[in-house]
């Protein structure tokens, strides 16, 4: 009967989850499958990058993505022509330009020009701007001119999502096309920031604390943040642009370095010669960046090659790790859970750096970021499973522990603390302040011996479990209870008030016994003796001496409930 039911409890599960994948291939299929044709966008604006020319004549049409080639390095200035067709209303100019500032004339006069703050601190450029003028009715059928001036190198020239038309319009569709790059940024950043708060925040913390979570988290976060400087979203809504551009620098020098610890943490990466120069290195070169920048001798634009080429090495490292992985499987024939998790994490991982940083190198498009930020989404989802599989693992064997430990002070019929427990608390209480103030109170079970001869162990268990009870409710308020041998018990209390706290708790412990003998379903009548007695210092001589008070007064109680039975 059980195998059946485990059969039918993995048909559950894999019909439940064939079920959920299916819901999830239909949202693909329908998201990428639907038909657009009937739906159209009413944007009032337009693409105009192939109206531009070199010349006023429009004798050479303009190349956008490789507008360096065009560009003359000792004037350092370029211009594009763009004729403007007759307007029914005024419209507004849009482009984004990188690492270069631009001016916009209309037959020779001067309509714009980039303006940002400035500061010793800044690079030289003024960042990634969404340029935005207003295009008067009068300029229609005039030649416009944009002059864009050269900061760094050829390579660093961008001009592009060049528009015009109503400038909400075109915010609209730029925001829209990137919402669920913002979106997947922002999810990146909030796991990042979950993972530090859970391991950092006291209310949280474990004995076992997973700090490779929070490098985790912390690489999380700042690839997050640099993902989401990458959409160019941000830079529609911020005045300073510069400060964006910087913080995108910075991210990506700093990066990298949290992805080496939170693999040592796991691998003892850093325990390898070669890894730990290099992670000497990576730090050597982002407090080389922080002097250069404030020194304003080279800005960080110009040392990102390094954090490139960190990128690339934590690539080959990931790699590296990949195949150690797939080495100790081979080796073990046994893949487990924990690794596989980690393996499917980094093999998203390198392939989307790998993809992203070719493409850094070959063109600045307007997202690098496009492909890593799906990869890390996967990556810290995977690592971070693994890892909270890992903590479960540790949890298990530290609930494993517990269990046992209360094995061995727990009194395995009644639950309460038994006699070894008993002997190690005297032995604490022992050694604290003599100023300690010690309640004890031995209590005995009459006639169990009777019980157990005449009607059985079973029985005789069940009135040492009632009696066990009845003590734990009345007496257990005030202290700790033990069961010392077979028929006996003892309550150690401790603080003020012993006395008082004494004669309530065997108020109720008396009126809890009546309570059960009178429902009559055990095998004998309930009597309970007890004796009190009160040690005021924590002195050995002292705590025996209470302890033999106590037991003499249970054994003057229990033949005072003997007598009671024979005269009743």
């Amino acid at each position: 009967m059980r195998r059946k039911y485990r059969h039918g409890n993995k048909l559950i599960k894999g019909m439940y989850f064939l079920g959920l994948i299916g819901m999830i291939l239909l949202i693909v299929f329908i998201y990428f499958g639907k038909n657009t044709n009937n739906i159209k966008k009413d944007y009032d604006f337009e693409n105009i990058e192939k109206y531009w020319h070199l010349t006023k004549q429009g004798t050479e049409n303009i190349d956008f993505t490789s507008l360096g080639s065009y560009m003359d390095e000792k004037k350092g200035v370029l211009s594009l022509y763009y004729q403007i067709p007759d307007l029914e209303d005024k419209q507004t100019l849009v482009y984004r330009s990188k690492d270069v500032y631009t001016k916009v004339l209309v037959e020779g006069q001067q309509i714009y020009e980039t303006k940002v703050y400035e500061s010793p601190y800044y690079n030289r450029s003024p960042g990634n701007i969404w340029n935005r003028i207003d295009i008067e009715r009068r300029y229609g059928g005039k030649c416009l001119e944009l002059q864009v001036y050269m900061v760094y190198d050829t390579n660093a020239i961008t001009v592009d999502y060049i528009h015009l038309g109503d400038e909400a319009d075109i915010i609209h569709s730029i925001v829209s096309v990137k919402l669920m790059a913002v979106f997947l940024s922002i999810l990146v950043i909030l796991i990042g920031i979950v993972m530090i708060f859970m391991q950092m925040v006291p209310v949280f913390q474990r004995k076992n604390k997973n700090k490779g979570i929070i490098y985790l988290g912390l690489y999380a976060v700042l690839v997050g943040c640099w993902s989401l400087l990458e959409t160019n979203v941000l830079q529609l809504y911020m005045d300073d642009v510069r400060i964006v551009q910087l913080l995108d620098n910075m991210v990506m020098i700093v990066d990298n370095l949290p992805l080496i610890l939170y693999l040592d943490y796991y691998y003892n990466l850093l325990e390898r010669t070669l890894v730990r120069i290099y992670a000497y290195l990576q730090c050597g070169y982002i407090l080389l960046c922080v002097v250069m920048q404030f020194s304003g001798k080279i800005d960080l634009h110009h040392l990102l090659k390094g954090a490139w080429i960190c990128t690339f090495t934590n690539v080959v490292l990931l790699f590296a790790c990949t195949i150690y992985f797939c080495y100790q499987f081979i080796k073990t024939n046994k893949l487990d859970k924990q690794v596989a998790l980690q393996l499917l994490g980094i093999l998203a991982l390198i392939v989307t750096t790998f993809v992203s940083a070719t493409n850094y190198t070959q063109v600045d498009t307007m997202d690098r970021a496009q492909f890593l930020r799906v990869g890390m989404l996967f990556f810290i989802i995977f690592l971070g499973i693994s890892s909270q599989v890992q903590t479960y693992r540790l949890m298990e064997q530290g609930l494993k522990y517990n269990f046992v430990k209360n094995l061995a002070y727990s009194d395995g019929l009644t639950g309460v603390g038994n006699r070894t427990a008993y002997l190690e608390k005297l032995e604490k209480l022992e050694q604290q302040s003599e100023n300690l103030s010690l309640g004890i109170v031995f209590l005995d079970i009459n006639d169990l011996k009777q019980v157990n001869d005449q009607k059985g162990h079973d029985q005789g268990d069940r009135l040492i479990c009632s009696a066990a009870s009845i003590i734990q409710n009345t007496y257990g308020k005030q202290g700790k209870v033990f069961r010392i041998g077979g028929d006996e018990f003892c309550v150690l209390l401790e603080g003020e008030n012993l006395d008082s706290c004494y004669q309530e708790a065997t108020k109720e412990f008396y009126h809890a016994i009546d309570e059960l003998n009178k429902e009559d379903n055990l095998p004998a009548i309930l009597q309970i003796a007890q004796g009190f007695s009160i040690c005021r210092t924590a002195k050995a001589s002292e705590v025996n001496k209470a302890i033999a008070e106590a037991d003499e007064r249970m054994y003057s109680d229990k033949r005072r409930l003997k007598q009671i039975e024979k005269t009743s």
